[in-house]
């Protein structure tokens, strides 16, 4: 389905079924032309001196808090 296509969809019709429904429905042309576009644009940043950093899988913005007891903290 082309940008246009969807562009015609009316609101009421982009429920999450359809939407769905539409992204099975990519053929393996529509699929390796976005990635195509996607490695095009990654190119892209790489020679503007952009960097990509890979990320330890392990690696946490949160580390795990350690637990916290309430019992017996109200007062009698």
């Amino acid at each position: 389905m082309s940008d246009s296509e969807i562009a015609e969809l009316d609101s009421n019709e982009l429920d999450e079924s359809s939407i769905s429904e539409e992204l099975m429905l990519f053929t393996s042309r529509e699929k390796q032309l976005e990635r195509q576009r996607l490695q095009d644009e990654i190119e892209a940043y790489l020679a503007s001196g952009g960097m990509i950093r890979q990320i330890p899988v392990n690696l946490r913005a949160d580390p795990p808090k350690k637990p916290e007891s309430n019992y017996g903290g109200q007062p009698i």
